[in-house]
């Protein structure tokens, strides 16, 4: 039984403390937040549940063997270290953190020691992922003409994110951070790494981004992103990948098309039954086995590019 220490408890926290719970393989040793109420909340769902009165008492703990790291992002780094201190894996909350000298370093440690630590990208296990990896290696794609990402959020933070203060500062917060990220380690998976050839950032009256416009290269592909937040639509979230023979495209997440120059079609993709979870992963990370996890040297790949568009 691999045994879980948890630091922050808020949506993302709170949501893997259940999925931890229900796992016969995982048991949660311990939990901290710094505000104290929501470990009182979470001691009325889970009573065995240990809540600790700082971090430093969960990483100490000799029943930890891992600590899953859900804290706003410019606390990751110095948590991650604190965790590599008492000689604990990590899966930590993208982005890896805000600063890119923090993050260079903690990565080189990790490696140095050859430590198990992953980044929580949820591409990094998604079977329509492999569809388009399977999609290009076989030919079907073509080549690769140029990748675009679309973005429009009518609220900024979401309703369900709205106690989370943070996603609205421009030092953590923002929609490129909290879900471009995502999408930046997405190109980078699948056409390799990205750097940025101009941006263009409107923050309005918010400390967040209002709206940016951005053309970035992946290799010689130009990658164009556009996104925005207000206004009277509903939430868009669309990646499209061009390319000569087939082009697909995800939206809002899950849903996955492609195009031989003909009308959009869903693609039924394979594997969708043998989808990998998250925690059968995180146990292959445990055991000292192959998994599709994201490492932090992804992590900070993709970390790099969002700041280089937003910081």
């Amino acid at each position: 039984m691999h045994r879980i220490g948890v630091i922050g408890l808020g949506a993302m926290g709170t949501h893997m403390v259940r999925q931890f719970v229900q796992d016969s393989r995982f048991r949660v040793a311990a939990v901290w937040d710094a505000n104290a109420e929501r470990g009182r909340q979470l001691r009325e769902e889970f009573p065995d549940v240990v809540v600790t009165n700082d971090a430093q008492s969960l990483m100490a703990r000799d029943d930890v063997d891992l600590v899953y790291i859900a804290t706003p992002p410019s606390s990751h780094v110095s948590y991650c270290h604190l965790a590599l201190d008492h000689g604990k894996r990590i899966l930590c909350e993208k982005p890896l953190s805000t600063d890119r000298a923090a993050a260079h370093e903690l990565v080189q440690r990790v490696q140095a020691g050859k430590i198990s630590c992953a980044v929580n990208f949820l591409f990094g296990l998604s079977p329509m992922v492999r569809a388009i990896e399977t999609a290009l290696q076989s030919g079907a794609v073509g080549d690769v003409v140029s990748v675009e990402v679309r973005m429009h959020f009518p609220k900024w933070p979401r309703e369900w994110q709205k106690a989370a203060d943070w996603l609205n500062g421009r030092v953590e917060g923002g929609f490129v951070r909290e879900v471009f990220s995502h999408y930046a380690f997405l190109i980078d998976r699948v056409c390799g790494p990205l750097s940025v050839e101009s941006r263009h950032v409107d923050r309005g009256q918010a400390a967040a981004e209002a709206g940016i416009s951005a053309v970035m290269k992946s290799g010689d592909r130009p990658v164009r992103f556009i996104g925005a937040a207000g206004g009277a639509a509903p939430e868009l979230i669309e990646w499209t990948l061009y390319g000569t023979r087939r082009s697909y495209r995800i939206r809002d997440w899950f849903m996955l098309q492609s195009s031989d120059g003909g009308d959009w079609t869903d693609v039924a993709y394979a594997g969708v039954d043998e989808t990998p979870r998250p925690l059968d992963e995180l146990a292959r990370m445990m055991q000292g086995e192959r998994h599709l996890l994201a490492d932090f040297a992804a992590g900070l790949r993709a970390q790099e590019i969002i700041e280089s568009l937003v910081g």
